[in-house]
């Protein structure tokens, strides 16, 4: 399997980024009313917040991974 170049993981990190408020606006079987009513509720913002961070996280391990594999193939 070929590792993820940089470029492919700030696209991946960049549209996690992008779809955080769709999954805050928009949930199925709901009216536009009804949707933006609980928006900014407080246990949605803390969902996103762990969303946001795990992502953040794994963008971290992924860098750490691919560094120490640069690292071994120049020794």
């Amino acid at each position: 399997m070929k590792p993820l170049c940089s470029t492919t993981l700030r696209t991946l990190g960049a549209g996690a980024v992008i779809l955080l408020p769709v999954v805050a606006s928009g949930h199925s079987g709901h009216g536009a009313p009804s949707v933006h009513a609980h928006t900014g509720s407080p246990s949605m913002l803390v969902v996103l917040g762990i969303i946001a961070l795990g992502i953040a996280s794994l963008a971290g391990v992924a860098r750490l991974i691919l560094r120490r594999r640069r690292l071994s193939r120049q020794d």
